[in-house]
């Protein structure tokens, strides 16, 4: 199943009209290529403990490692659930209703230290604005490529007085309500700019062997509005 190519359409529209550096990104990463998985329940136990989408988009392109002792008992947890209908991982028929049906999933992922729920909202439910705050890579990658966002909350939190905000809390709500699409699209460009050694790197190749290592993107547009 895909998401509603209509909706991708608005999302990455969405993007390209902030700045210079989302449309290059987007140019040299490419088409929107997510499709919504079949088997959440086995998803989930075998990304259990992935806490970035570098490692998910790299485990999903390289060969089915076996399940730890830690996988299999949470997956005999959630298939308890599932049967007794305290879980339910189908395809929500409404936004509005997700937030109770994730609640019992987000207790038993907290019970086995997983943060896997934003992801498993993308990639499985379709969810598009969906941010894994937790991963390091994605944050690392935001504050690369729009420093002078981060100098400037830093510098207004000090003048203010005010505790200090998240340096990601801008520029990342502007990509709302698409974050889900921006994540993965910073991803991949990290992805196809890591070194060649990299297993990760190298993982990447392999799900999309037409790809070339691009330059990094280039300054902002200061005409284009924020």
């Amino acid at each position: 199943m895909t998401i509603a190519a209509q909706h991708v359409r608005a999302a990455i529209n969405h993007l390209r009209g902030l700045d210079s550096r989302w449309r290059d990104i987007i140019r040299q990463v490419g088409p929107f290529a997510v499709r919504l998985e079949r088997d959440p329940a086995t998803w989930l136990t075998c990304h259990l403990h992935r806490t970035s989408l570098l490692e998910l988009l790299a485990a999903a392109a390289g060969p089915a490692q076996p399940l730890s002792g830690t996988q299999l008992r949470f997956h005999a947890e959630l298939q308890s659930a599932i049967d007794r209908g305290q879980i339910d991982l189908s395809l929500p028929p409404s936004p509005a209703t997700w937030p109770i049906r994730t609640a019992e999933l987000a207790q038993l992922l907290r019970r086995f230290d997983s943060r896997l729920l934003p992801n498993f909202l993308f990639f499985c439910w379709g969810h598009l604005d969906q941010w894994p705050a937790a991963d390091p890579p994605l944050s690392g990658c935001v504050t690369q490529l729009w420093p002078p966002a981060t100098a400037t909350l830093r510098q207004a939190s000090i003048d203010s007085g005010k505790p200090p905000q998240s340096d990601l809390a801008w520029p990342v709500d502007t990509w709302a309500p698409f974050r889900s699409v921006a994540a993965w699209y910073l991803t991949r460009w990290v992805q196809l700019n890591l070194p060649a050694t990299s297993p990760v790197a190298a993982s990447a190749r392999v799900a999309h062997p037409t790809a070339s290592t691009p330059a990094p993107p280039r300054e902002a547009d200061p005409s284009i509005g924020s």
